[in-house]
């Protein structure tokens, strides 16, 4: 029963782990993507400026 109850609870702390793991990735990746937004937003708008006439 011992046995069985740490099985239990060593494949909770994985899966717990993997989905802690997967969030911080997906954080990561999407706190990079918006980065690249503005800059590539504050690009155009630069650009919109000089073009005025």
């Amino acid at each position: 029963m011992k046995l069985l109850f740490g099985v239990l609870l060593l494949s909770l702390c994985v899966v717990f782990g993997t989905m802690i793991a997967l969030y911080l990735r997906v954080r990561r990746q999407l706190q990079a993507s918006e980065t690249a937004l503005r800059r590539a937003l504050q690009d155009l708008e630069h650009e919109r400026e000089s073009t005025k006439v």
